[in-house]
């Protein structure tokens, strides 16, 4: 489970673990914006799936060497709403091309971020 609560005005994102990150209502602020934390869940998703597929193949790499950007986009006059996530991944330089387009699938199909996404999981909201 996550949480986020307000105290002394900030905002705390954290899990069982206990604050991990400062939230912000707007981007650009001190904190992370909703978006921006939907676009770091789907890039740290891509990352933990391609890593899983290296280490399930033996493949040695650098860590550093793995990266991944997004950025989530809206239609022009929708407002309450995403329409697309666009994903760059950073991979190895030494992986020749074939398996490096394979990861990218493989990252694709993998990600439960991505596929929840994309299968338009039901959200319930209700009082604490």
């Amino acid at each position: 489970m996550t949480y986020v609560k307000i105290t002394g005005g900030k905002m705390e994102i954290g899990n069982g673990a206990g604050i991990q990150a400062a939230g912000s209502d707007e981007p650009d602020r001190d904190g992370l914006s909703p978006k921006e934390l939907l676009e770091a869940a789907v890039a740290l998703c891509v990352v933990k799936s391609v890593r899983a597929v290296l280490e399930r193949d033996g493949v040695e790499y650098d860590p550093d060497e793995i990266g991944a950007e997004a950025v989530a986009m809206k239609e022009e006059g929708v407002t309450n709403r995403f329409s697309k996530l666009d994903v760059r991944l950073k991979l190895p330089s030494h992986l020749d091309e074939t398996y490096r387009r394979k990861l990218l699938v493989i990252a694709e199909r993998a990600c439960t971020i991505g596929n929840t996404i994309r299968s338009g999981a039901a959200v319930t909201t209700e009082l604490a």
